[in-house]
């Protein structure tokens, strides 16, 4: 899918700046236009794209190249392919926690029981569109937990059948030991939810999150979250090796100072096309 950007003033709101050391972050820092690259602030549109603009560069001199047995710097280009992958996942992640209800769990620290997940159903299907006054009922067909919730997950939703607990006092009951949430959904391990808590507290400061909350997505097949690359980034983010001024090809690097320099950049932007179907489950 093609996104045209437009220049970031005025359509463009510089929300926060993020910490020196880029290759220690999770996610890419975002190049506001006609900067340099070791500045980094995420941006959004008036319209309510998460919006990253982003680019980060090695560079390595001949020296390095001859000494560098250990391969240290073809790690440090690897490790730029994951943070610009990471980086495309949180451009994502972004809109869900900004956009995304959040479900009030009575119980929510005890994580994605029968009994919570059974919850989080109900509460989709009473949806109601403020604006029109209509039901938006969505069944939920996928959760993103923790690790800390994963097991939990899977366990709650694969027994077709609950096991009584507890003792047999009072009068005989006739119950339905049926599991209300039996397959409800599949399971994907994601903790982005901690990291992005880590790595920008103040830019979420004010929505009352965990790090143990948990992403409910309903229709997933669907594809209720939309997103939206530069033309010519619809494959990934792309890789530029800077030419040297040497044409011999013994990568000799530059002619002045012998360097040699490698960079990654992606235009990426993302919304809710549905923002009934996703939804952020309390873990507190």
């Amino acid at each position: 899918m093609q996104f045209a950007f437009r220049r970031p003033a005025p359509n463009f709101k510089p929300l926060n700046a993020t910490r020196p050391g880029v290759l220690s972050h999770r996610f890419a820092p975002i190049r506001p236009e006609a900067t340099n690259i070791e500045y980094a602030s995420f941006f959004q549109t008036e319209e309510g794209y998460t919006v990253s603009d982003v680019a980060l560069a090695l560079a390595f001199t001949w020296e390095m190249y001859v000494n560098d047995d250990l391969g240290a710097f073809t790690q440090a280009a690897a490790q730029l392919g994951v943070t610009f992958r990471a980086t495309r996942a949180f451009t994502i992640l972004d809109v869900i926690l900004r956009k995304a209800g959040r479900i009030p769990l009575q119980n929510g620290e005890l994580g994605p029981t029968t009994e919570n997940l059974d919850e989080i159903a109900e509460w989709m299907a009473q949806r109601v569109d403020p604006t029109t006054g209509r039901r938006v009922a969505r069944k939920p067909s996928d959760l993103f937990v923790g690790t800390k919730w994963e097991r939990m997950a899977r366990r709650s939703m694969e027994s077709e059948y609950l096991v009584p607990t507890g003792g047999a006092g009072g009068p005989l009951a006739m119950r339905d030991n049926r599991n209300p949430v039996y397959q409800m959904a599949n399971v994907h391990l994601e903790d982005m939810i901690a990291d992005v808590l880590e790595e920008f507290p103040e830019r979420y400061a004010g929505k009352g999150l965990s790090a143990d909350d948990y992403i409910v997505m309903a229709n997933g097949a669907q594809k209720p979250i939309e997103l939206a690359t530069l033309k010519g980034y619809e494959g990934g983010p792309k890789t530029f090796t800077r030419m040297v001024n040497v044409d011999e090809t013994d990568l000799e690097g530059d002619f002045d100072n012998r360097g040699f320099a490698l960079k990654v950049h992606d235009v990426v932007g993302a919304d809710l096309r549905d923002p009934y179907a996703v939804a952020i489950a309390a873990g507190n």
